[in-house]
């Protein structure tokens, strides 16, 4: 019998650039619940699963979540500037919230997996080298989602790139090597990385090496476990406070 993982890559893999928008359409200005706290929308990931992480099954994604929060808040992490640490901790708790979009209907093939370029030839040009990778048509998924309800917010661009750009697999560093796609192994070559990062922009270059960062936290703090990690509430609750106002965002 087929797995579940790889019956949703297949279906993943065939987004065209059509269905893409079309996803768009369907989700990034529908209001769900309205104005809520951020912390209530961490607590709502404790009853949603990535069905494709093979390495944490069923653990629940607020669970992965904090288990990301955890370890970059005890890393002893070189920091090339004040807010850099701040910054990793919100991006750890905000980076899998577009996971909840599974509570509202939408099928696990458009939420989870990782992500590739679909298209590099944009019809209306706007994938020109060096516009930004923004541009480009890739696939849609949560990173997408969390992006366009998160992009009005405080968070300043590096976070918000690390929610938008974590599973994609172009967006190669020091923390990916070839993932799984499924069954089968998806390599990015050399070639590869090197048309992708054609298109990177001023601000994505600069970005880059945050993505990556807590692209590592994210893949090295996985844990198979059922107990949620023990962290502060209250200290979560005053990094919230930080970038959303009065912690709340309109979801």
């Amino acid at each position: 019998m087929r797995r579940h993982s790889d019956i949703t890559y297949e279906r993943h893999l065939r987004q065209t650039v059509a269905t893409r928008q079309e996803l768009h359409e369907r989700w990034a200005n529908r209001v769900l619940l309205g104005e809520v706290k951020v912390i209530d929308l961490l607590q709502l990931l404790h009853f949603t699963v990535d069905h494709t992480d093979t390495e944490l099954l069923y653990t629940s994604q607020l669970i992965h979540s904090l288990q990301v929060y955890e370890m970059v808040t005890s890393y002893d992490l070189p920091s090339p500037d004040l807010q850099y640490k701040n910054d990793l901790q919100i991006a750890a708790l905000v980076h899998d919230l577009g996971k909840l979009l599974s509570l509202f209907g939408e099928a696990d093939r458009n939420v989870d997996c990782m992500n590739t370029v679909i298209d590099y030839d944009d019809p209306g040009g706007a994938s020109a080298q060096g516009l930004g990778i923004g541009h480009l048509a890739i696939q849609w998924n949560h990173d997408e989602y969390a992006y366009q309800k998160l992009r009005h917010s405080k968070l300043p661009p590096r976070v918000l790139a690390a929610v938008r750009f974590h599973s994609l697999r172009e967006m190669t560093g020091k923390s990916f090597g070839p993932r799984r796609f499924g069954s089968e192994e998806v390599v990015i070559t050399e070639d590869d990385m090197n048309r992708f990062s054609k298109h990177f922009s001023a601000e994505d270059v600069e970005s880059h090496d945050f993505v990556d960062t807590l692209r590592w936290f994210d893949m090295n703090s996985k844990q198979r476990v059922d107990d949620i990690p023990d962290v502060s509430f209250a200290d979560i609750e005053m990094i919230v406070g930080k970038y959303f106002a009065n912690g709340q965002i309109i979801w």
